[in-house]
């Protein structure tokens, strides 16, 4: 919508849009989440550096099953399985675990509240997944972390050359900005 109105917090309804913005970088918010198990509700916390590549990799190879947190990998891949719990546990004390079918390697941990965060932060279901733009004003500390646990899940480098590989219209659009922001050169090929 190119047309907007001021409203207070208290006027707001259901299907109104919010439109910010920022002046300078240090002005910008960290994305904040608390889902420790001893709170009983959600209290905010800034997002250390090493969660933005976990939500990385979640938005590549993440899921959602019921009210559970899924990665779906290759098994191949349990190091940075291992890793993303690991990383879980310490910031979030969070426990899961990792079980492998075959070439297949799931990892589920279990919290309605990191779900629900990631599932309104992200969308669900490959093709709808998306980043929201005003990550593309975080640090760019940030910013990195993310693009690296993004392209660690869905993409790679070939022949020196970054390729990433999404079925979601939304999340090359982010990839395109945020790369272009970074000053990272890059194209994108559609097949």
């Amino acid at each position: 919508h190119s047309d907007f109105s001021f409203k207070t917090v208290e006027s707001l309804e259901v299907g109104d849009y919010i439109k910010y913005g920022y002046k300078t970088e240090k002005q910008l918010p960290i994305p904040s989440i608390q889902v420790n198990k001893h709170y009983s509700s959600l209290k905010v916390i800034e997002t250390p550096v090493e969660m933005m590549r976990v939500f990385g990799w979640w938005v590549a190879e993440g899921f959602i099953d019921d009210r559970n947190v899924c990665f779906c990998l290759h098994v191949k891949e349990k190091p940075q399985a291992e890793w993303i719990l690991n990383m879980l546990k310490k910031y979030y004390d969070l426990g899961g675990n990792i079980r492998i079918r075959k070439n297949s390697l799931r990892l589920r941990v279990s919290s309605v509240k990191l779900a629900n965060y990631l599932e309104s932060t992200f969308g669900k279901l490959a093709k709808n997944k998306f980043v929201p733009c005003s990550w593309l004003d975080l640090p760019e500390e940030y910013l990195k972390e993310f693009l690296r646990g993004l392209f660690e899940g869905d993409g790679g480098i070939y022949r020196g050359r970054f390729q990433y590989f999404t079925i979601s219209k939304q999340l090359i659009s982010f990839v395109d900005l945020a790369l272009t922001k970074l000053k990272i050169s890059h194209e994108f090929r559609i097949r």
